[in-house]
């Protein structure tokens, strides 16, 4: 089959957020199951545009190509070139299958699907978590009219969406109960190797990786910190994100490490490159992820193909992995009941390697790419020959 992914942005091994990584590692496990995998993504990575050589500019990454398409950024990504190329040559794909919910992105692939008549394919990654309206703002506002005007007449033609979790298909199925939605897993590149580490309180490390913004409530987790430091007064948290994208809550965070006398015990890292990540990932006690709301994290799977203990909140939707005793839910997102249960797991060292050898069999059974890719693939089949 020949498939056309679209994402937002997108530079293999430099990923600004979870879900461009997922699109090139998801066209490359396609591709290695022997098909043609294209996609059209912009020159933006991140908030910052790169300049084109030619528009589109064409790169080769193994078996994937990538075109590169100019963007422009208006609180949303648009990109006339795109169009104008799905315009006219989308007939020369078999599938569409795009990634873009909160972009015209996505419209530009559904007026190309309907022109030629081809089956189209969505996954929403988590961004129709009712938090995102709830909050009773302007931006909430926009949201839930953007998706209502915008998204669902997309959906609603669509042959196939892919969720992550049952919590994110009921949420789904509340906007549309005829919606043609497929729960499957997010995939990830199982690591072979894991560095070792120390179980000598001093070296104990606590990481956590994403963006660094509210809705990941890293505050939560530096509320919980002095209560950790009090049994280990040499533990090291390390933040890893670009610091820069959201200044408001970098801020606010490093006022929070002032005020509760934290400046020995967490760093702050910025942004990483795929290599460098592993290595800190690899060298961690502890993961830990807060967030109120999540399709479901790429970068505690990271953690969890590691071996790495994770300890996460309910709102990261890992509920597969909690049953399979594959990680550590915390049930109460208090700073007390997080601190208890970080001190917990940190002092039971071997409570601490039996889940993480459990996370390394769930994600090899559970995450593996090449059966997420064709799980996709056979749904693609299917519609074509329908």
């Amino acid at each position: 089959m020949k498939i056309l992914h679209c994402v937002y942005g997108l530079v293999p091994g430099n990923y600004k957020g979870g879900i461009p990584k997922i699109v090139f590692e998801l066209a490359q496990a396609q591709a290695a199951q022997g098909h043609r995998i294209t996609i059209y993504t912009t020159n933006y990575n991140g908030n910052n545009p790169w300049k084109l050589y030619e528009n589109p500019q064409v790169v080769d990454f193994g078996l994937v190509r990538i075109y590169y398409f100019k963007g422009y950024r208006r609180n949303v990504l648009f990109s006339p070139s795109m169009q104008k190329s799905l315009m006219l040559y989308a007939a020369e794909f078999d599938i569409l299958h795009t990634h873009n919910i909160f972009h015209p992105l996505n419209q530009y692939m559904r007026r190309a699907a309907d022109k030629y008549e081809l089956p189209l394919f969505y996954h929403t990654h988590g961004c129709f978590d009712p938090s995102l309206w709830r909050r009773k703002n302007w931006k909430s506002l926009k949201k839930w009219f953007y998706l209502n005007l915008f998204e669902l007449p997309g959906l609603a033609r669509s042959q196939g969406i892919w969720v992550h979790t049952r919590q994110e298909y009921d949420q789904l199925h509340r906007w549309g109960p005829d919606l043609p939605l497929r729960i499957i897993p997010n995939g990830i590149n199982y690591i072979k190797t894991k560095a070792p580490t120390s179980s000598h309180p001093k070296n104990h490390v606590i990481t956590t990786l994403s963006r660094i913004h509210p809705k990941k409530r890293i505050h939560l987790l530096l509320e919980a910190m002095p209560f950790v430091v009090d049994h280990f007064p040499d533990i090291q948290l390390q933040i890893l994100g670009d610091e820069n994208q959201f200044p408001h809550y970098t801020k606010k965070l490093k006022a929070a490490i002032s005020q509760y006398q934290l400046e020995k015990n967490v760093t702050f890292l910025g942004h990483q490159s795929e290599a460098d990540k592993y290595q800190k990932l690899a060298a961690s006690t502890l993961f830990c992820q807060f967030s109120y709301s999540e399709g479901m994290s790429i970068s505690v799977l990271e953690a969890m193909s590691l071996g790495v203990t994770c300890l996460v909140s309910k709102g990261c939707h890992m509920s597969a992995a909690v049953q399979a005793q594959a990680l550590a839910e915390c049930p109460v997102d208090q700073p007390l009941e997080v601190g208890h249960q970080i001190v917990h797991l940190l002092q039971d060292h071997q409570s601490r390697m039996s889940i993480g050898q459990r996370a390394r069999l769930h994600i090899n059974m559970e995450h593996d790419w090449s059966k997420v890719a064709k799980e996709i693939l056979e749904t693609y089949a299917f519609h074509l020959h329908v």
